[in-house]
């Protein structure tokens, strides 16, 4: 034990639990810290206290904040308390938002460190506004379960801001916290008291649950309308993502889901069903679903329905009690699902059904069985704990009497150990509350429960019942003292003081051997905690190495996307300039192209152009040669054609000569012609002439064509001789008129 004098006050180990909602972690909060417990783990390694000044105190702040949320800890927490003494225990509740589960975390604290834990308990009210101060007195005036809650911790509290950060507040509380330590007479919750009340609650935890045989098991099944969040109500309550859940409004569930899993140990059944009033499917269907599906399988057994609703659905509620009938609704409880929307909105779940006439009448309806839920929050948590202690509690009572738990069968060796072995021959057993029998025989209780039997039978099969209600009922207060003289008799007397001696020898050779034997574990314990420490630097060590690795691996990937981020955009000019010098080269191909074309053209047309000279060259030679052929032809034909006109001067003279003498005769003898004679006579002269000359013409014309044609061919000589005799003939005319 540890003792200070009022005067001096150095040095102090506290611990802090409730609800992390409750407070905010951060290099600025002067008594947690920035570091918080992950509850959403596997499993928590360690508790290790964090040393910390406050207020010149040496503080050694254990925080176990969302700790009784958690599950397989009972071991990390005997350590750390018997190894440290605890002055007080700090219960963070967040000011006008009592929760399920804050109501949990005091009770949490109870069955772990035992009652005598709450004289060492001081309530710590948080707030983020200091406005919210001046309602305190107010909140416990309008929540009686709050100011419960305070009267168990004997009305002790402070409050700071939620950050913890206010040096004054802190000094206040330090302050608090001296005179509390001074009024429990400077006394600490020791390991001792742990051990003590873990010993009275060997099934900590689940203390509140009856034992009902190796098959019982709760059937939980959810109704309610659709997107109501009954899916994400059944992740909750099993702690893991079991059921489909999501925010669209197309209808998830469309048939009976059923998953088995534990609520703190205890077996349990959720049914899934589909949301009523969903209009793709017809409630008929969703009726004979649920009752082939759901109250069929649960007519033995332990069976609870949880009415899932955000806000009062009358027309929803009124169906789902149409189907279960008068039998089940004694069974049923209303499970809210907008926890998480009332701790936005600072609003007590009390409130929030008395500002509802509708929910308020329907709570009332229900016998003020409901439940909260805040389906955000992920992992196992206490909500579905909390709930399953309040169904137990008012639901199943009956079920309570016949328990028989673990701690209770070890009394008789507790027994053994304090008196001696001798004492259980003096020992009757009396068992309470028998009026909750109700029908039920303690008998046939006893032979159903095998631990219990043996008990009994180690007592001497001595057993009585009472009966609490009854309180004046001396008749069993008459069988039990008959009951206790006939056990004197048979053991021929009282128990003795030298029986009791005895045990008081053996109890002292027992405490020795205990001694002995926990020297000999925390040795060990010392040892495995070497061990570990080792495991935890060559742990600590590994993971120094990876994460060296890591950061360097992360390092060369950085530098490897650098690299291909450069070659990327290294390799992307190089297309760009690849497709440049592609249009660059397309669009020299189409210049040369375009070139080779315009020279193929040029040297097509010097070609023709050279073509058409040679043969204009050509055609010149030829007609040269034909023109000085044709001329040597010409004179040859001019020489003919001259000796032909010569020799047809001649003739012609000849014929002239005749002719006129062929006129002169006529005119001799005729008188009339010779007058028109001498009139016309050089016109009859010329036209003779002519006549004569015309064939001459012609001839030459002809000529003329022929020499046409052999040029431009058959065409062409036809053109020629035609044009050729009307210029010869022309030419023929011409001459013989000048002639004339």
């Amino acid at each position: 034990m540890t003792h200070i004098s009022e005067n001096t006050f150095p040095s102090l180990s506290l611990v802090v639990f409730g609800n992390s909602s409750s407070v905010q972690f951060g290099y600025e909060n002067i008594f947690l810290g920035e570091e918080q417990m992950n509850m959403e783990s596997a499993e928590i390694s360690s508790i290790v206290p964090v040393q910390r000044e406050i207020s010149e105190c040496h503080v050694s702040v254990i925080n176990m904040i969302d700790l009784h949320e958690a599950e397989h800890v009972d071991h990390l927490i005997g350590q750390i308390v018997n190894e440290n003494e605890i002055h007080a225990f700090i219960f963070v509740l967040r000011l006008g938002q009592l929760t399920d589960a804050d109501k949990m975390g005091l009770e949490w604290l109870q069955r772990v460190f035992g009652d005598k834990v709450l004289q060492f308990v001081m309530i710590l009210f948080t707030y983020e506004r200091e406005e919210e101060c001046d309602t305190i007195i107010d909140d416990l005036k309008k929540d009686p379960i709050l100011e419960q809650l305070l009267e168990k911790c004997g009305g002790r509290y402070h409050t700071c801001n939620k950050m913890m950060n206010n040096q004054s507040e802190m000094r206040d509380l330090m302050d608090k916290i001296e005179h509390l330590f001074n009024k429990n007479q400077q006394q600490c919750n020791t390991g001792e008291m742990y051990n003590t009340a873990r010993m009275r609650n060997s099934e900590c935890g689940s203390c509140y649950i009856p034992e009902m045989g190796q098959n019982a098991q709760l059937h939980l099944i959810l109704l309610g309308g659709k997107q109501v969040g009954k899916s994400a109500a059944g992740n909750t309550l099993l702690g893991r993502e079991v059921f489909v859940s999501n925010k669209s409004f197309k209808l998830v569930t469309r048939d009976v889901a059923v998953v088995s899993g534990t609520v703190d140990g205890f077996p349990v059944t959720v049914y899934d069903t589909p949301g009523f009033c969903a209009p793709d499917m017809r409630e008929e269907k969703i009726q004979q679903m649920i009752n082939e599906k759901v109250l069929q399988e649960c007519k033995s057994g332990l069976c609870v329905f949880l009415l899932v609703i955000k806000k009062e659905d009358r027309k929803t509620v009124e169906k789902i009690e149409k189907l279960l009938g008068e039998n089940h609704l004694e069974k049923t409880w209303i499970l809210f699902t907008r926890g998480d929307e009332l701790e936005d909105d600072n609003i007590t779940i009390q409130e929030f059904i008395n500002a509802n006439e509708a929910l308020k009448t329907l709570v009332e309806k229900y016998d003020q069985r409901y439940h909260v839920f805040n389906n955000k929050k992920e992992g196992s948590s206490g909500q579905a704990k909390w709930l399953l202690k309040k169904i137990f509690t008012r639901s199943f009572r009956e079920k309570v009497t016949d328990r028989f738990t673990e701690h209770e069968q070890q009394i008789p060796q507790i027994i053994e150990v304090m008196f001696g072995q001798e004492v259980i021959k003096y020992s009757i057993i009396l068992f309470t509350y028998g009026e909750q029998l109700e029908g039920r025989t303690m008998e046939k209780i006893i032979e159903e429960n095998s631990r219990l039997r043996d008990l009994v039978q180690q007592c001497g099969g001595r057993y009585q019942v009472f009966s609490n209600k009854d309180e004046n009922n001396r008749k069993q207060v008459n069988e039990l003292l008959q009951k206790i003289d006939t056990m004197i008799k048979q053991n021929g007397g009282h128990y003795s003081s030298q029986l009791l001696e005895d045990a008081q020898k053996f109890r002292e050779e027992e405490e020795k051997r205990r001694q002995r034997e926990e020297e000999e574990r925390k040795e060990q314990e010392k040892q495995r905690q070497e061990q570990l420490e080792r495991k935890r630097q060559e742990t600590e060590r590994i993971r120094k190495d990876m994460e060296a690795k890591r950061l360097e691996l992360e390092r060369l990937k950085a530098q490897r996307q650098r690299e291909e981020k450069e070659r990327k955009e290294l390799e992307k000019q190089r297309q760009e300039q690849l497709e440049k010098m592609r249009k660059e080269t397309k669009r020299f191909r189409e210049e040369m192209k375009a070139k080779r074309l315009a020279l193929e053209r040029h040297e097509a047309e010097r070609q023709r152009e050279e073509t058409k000279r040679k043969q204009k060259q050509e055609t010149e030679r030829f007609m040269e040669e034909i023109l000085k052929a044709q001329r040597s032809e010409l004179e040859k034909l001019k020489q003919r054609l001259k000796e032909e006109a010569e020799r047809k001067q001649e003739e012609e003279t000849e014929k002239l000569i005749v002719h006129e003498k062929s006129i002169i005769k006529r005119r001799s003898e005729n008188p009339e012609f010779e007058q028109f004679y001498r009139k016309h006579r050089c016109r009859w002269h010329m036209a003779a002439f002519i006549i004569n000359h015309m064939t001459a013409g012609q001839v030459v014309g002809a000529v003329i064509g022929g020499v046409f044609g052999s040029i431009a061919g058959p065409f062409g000589a036809g053109i020629g001789i035609g044009v050729g005799a009307a210029v010869g003939t022309a030419v023929g005319a011409v001459a013989g008129k000048f002639r004339l």
